[in-house]
């Protein structure tokens, strides 16, 4: 579990709080009870993580991509 909180940045803590208080304040109208909420809450909040974990995957590997295309004239040229 060690392993999971070095991804945790204060962005991320800060979106994760702003996402759920918004899907809390759209689906608490009374109707549902508490333990549905939540259990339905923690399934959008896996999916929200998952979807920035997946953008964080890909920034990095366009950035490694960029790194790797500007030193290729340079192995070309040995």
């Amino acid at each position: 579990m060690v392993l999971i909180y070095r991804f945790w940045s204060p962005l991320l803590i800060l979106y994760n709080n702003t996402e759920l208080s918004d899907y809390l304040t759209c689906n608490d109208n009374g109707e549902v009870s508490p333990c549905t909420l939540w259990d339905a809450a923690k399934a959008v909040m896996r999916s929200k993580l998952i979807m920035w974990a997946s953008q964080k995957k890909k920034k990095n590997r366009v950035c490694q991509n960029r790194a790797c295309f500007k030193s290729l004239p340079n192995k070309l040229m040995i």
